[in-house]
């Protein structure tokens, strides 16, 4: 797509040519030097100069922005990022997480709106592979006999608002996540959980600081020996570094407290690329291992972003 000034010099150029066609046309080499010497006269060239100097500040205001990492989003704590997207966030993701006595693989397609200025609403809907071994820990529970599904995993719903914009973000929200499998699947606790958060994120001049603290509400499970629900603390804390206009390292360490009687609590480090390869396309993922019992003992995820 040509710029502004591109297309307003054409057409400046069209309308001068156009005028002097006919002694173009018909008359000698001097009225044609003087046609040209016409157009480019300095007083008409004016507002062409004044369209490119205003153009050349803009371009470079974006690529300062897409240099400081302001665009790149937590991977382990999206929802809970104080940040709000630019306009819509589509993301196909994939992740797998090793437990002690299983595997889990998820497919996590994640759709994000701003509405006005400061909220944001969205969506998480996982489909599912989960293989435990009879023994295992699941939801508070003993695994009776050992599980291999695959189906629809929780629908999280959520929303959140921006408080403050600068120089610091703050936003509050809530989700909800809802089962959509049996709950005597595996693939489920089958219970209702609640969430509310406050997020967090400030930029400075070498890199950004996002991070929440929250709590969570779950009611009891319908999976196994159906242990009690908890209300638990959630808390989280991540740091960008951009590296190019393109590349951002993401580091992330995260703490959920247990969910279910019988559970311990969780706590996740993990440290990640975002690629930025278009201005509306990403391409992000990372490594990590749990930091606690309860917490995957490795885990990855990769995704495709289309960022509006």
């Amino acid at each position: 797509m040509r710029s502004a000034f591109v297309t307003v010099a054409a057409f400046v150029s069209r309308r001068r040519l156009a005028g002097g066609s006919a002694n173009i046309g018909g008359g000698d080499r001097g009225s044609r030097t003087q046609a040209a010497c016409t157009i480019l006269k300095p007083g008409r060239a004016v507002p062409v100069l004044l369209l490119l100097l205003t153009h050349t500040p803009m371009t470079d205001s974006r690529a300062s922005t897409a240099n400081s990492g302001d665009d790149a989003r937590l991977l382990l704590r999206f929802v809970e990022d104080g940040a709000v997207v630019q306009k819509a966030w589509v993301e196909f993701g994939l992740s797998w997480e090793r437990f002690e006595g299983g595997n889990d693989g998820q497919f996590r397609p994640n759709i994000a709106f701003r509405y006005g200025r400061d909220v944001e609403a969205g969506l998480v809907s996982p489909v599912l592979h989960r293989s435990r071994q009879a023994g295992a820990d699941l939801y508070g529970s003993e695994v009776g006999e050992s599980v291999s599904a695959t189906g629809l995993g929780d629908l999280v719903i959520y929303g959140k608002y921006r408080v403050l914009r600068s120089p610091l973000e703050l936003s509050v929200g809530a989700t909800c996540s809802l089962p959509l499998a049996d709950g005597d699947s595996g693939l489920t606790s089958g219970a209702v959980q609640g969430s509310g958060f406050v997020g967090l994120r400030k930029r400075f001049s070498a890199l950004t600081l996002a991070g929440h603290l929250g709590f969570a509400v779950s009611e009891d499970p319908r999976y196994g020996a159906r242990a009690e629900g908890l209300r638990s603390a959630t808390a989280g804390m991540g740091a960008l570094f951009p590296l190019t206009s393109m590349w951002v390292v993401v580091t992330e360490i995260d703490y959920a407290g247990a969910e279910f009687e019988g559970e311990g609590f969780s706590s996740r480090g993990l440290i990640g690329l975002d690629w930025r390869p278009m201005s509306n396309m990403v391409v992000r993922g990372g490594v990590g291992a749990g930091l606690s019992d309860a917490a995957p003992g490795v885990f990855g995820l990769a995704s495709l972003v289309f960022d509006f």
